[in-house]
């Protein structure tokens, strides 16, 4: 898999779940003969008795997930992949963060959050191309940030995107209530920088010293999202379906 300028080799043991995984990875499908940066191999277990995933670390550049024989659990699949691939993001200067992202006229926004913030609904509502649902990868080059596009499903499907977008705005999202208008405040790049860090995913399975070096990676990588990118805080109305996209057009195209 071809993401953020980077080869993903994803292997897998089963037949099925091979094809399966080629359909769900479209577009960001590449031939053999490119470099690897991150291998992870899958192993399917037919088990009856093994239902949950386990993962194991190999090194800084490979992981070994071992997964039950059910296709109904893909997303749990698809979501240990992503944590895995964290790691390899954060050692070639990109990152993963929580936010759906959306590209609008070759600019791209962040939509951040806590769970249930409602990310997913603020991408869908902006229009635009949705390039994340969820985890938004980016990448810093010479004080340009830029949004790639997603390969992995997500809980509310969307036309996947393979390509970047300069980073215009981020928007870290407040709920409002179902009389309130469009609420946009710029903050603080010291501000911005408190409320990315939580967000910011790094590999769960990594042991400790690289986990720490993976932590002051996301911190110079959040920093300089902060120093790069306007960060606004985000309040509207989602039962107004037309209000933000009208407004982001307005303010933002």
């Amino acid at each position: 898999l071809l993401i953020a300028d980077l080869v993903l080799d994803l292997k897998f043991d089963n037949r099925k779940w091979l094809d399966y995984c080629k359909k769900r990875f479209t577009r960001f499908i590449v031939e053999k003969n490119h470099k690897s940066h991150f291998k992870i191999a899958v192993q399917i277990l037919r088990s009856r008795s093994y239902k949950d995933i386990r993962i194991r670390y190999l090194s800084a550049t490979a992981s070994e997930i071992f997964f039950p024989d059910s296709i109904r659990h893909f997303q749990y699949l698809n979501f240990t992949i992503k944590n895995s691939l964290a790691g390899m993001l954060l050692s070639k200067n990109r990152g993963m963060i929580h936010a759906s992202g959306v590209a609008i006229d070759h600019k791209a926004y962040l939509f951040v959050g806590k769970s249930g913030a409602g990310k997913s609904t603020a991408a869908k509502l902006a229009g635009g191309k949705i390039l994340a649902d969820d985890r938004s990868i980016f990448r810093i080059i010479e004080d340009r940030v830029y949004i790639y596009g997603s390969p992995f499903p997500e809980a509310n499907p969307f036309p996947k995107q393979n390509g970047r977008y300069e980073l215009g705005a981020i928007f870290l999202l407040r709920k409002a209530g179902a009389t309130a208008t469009i609420i946009c405040k710029p903050v603080t790049k010291k501000y911005s920088l408190f409320k990315l860090l939580p967000h910011a995913v790094i590999r769960d399975e990594a042991p400790a010293e690289e986990k720490q070096q993976q932590i002051i990676r996301v911190f110079h990588l959040c920093r300089k999202l902060a120093e790069n990118t306007p960060v606004y805080t985000l309040s509207y109305d989602a039962k107004k379906k037309d209000s933000l996209r009208q407004w982001l057009r307005q303010n933002f195209g």
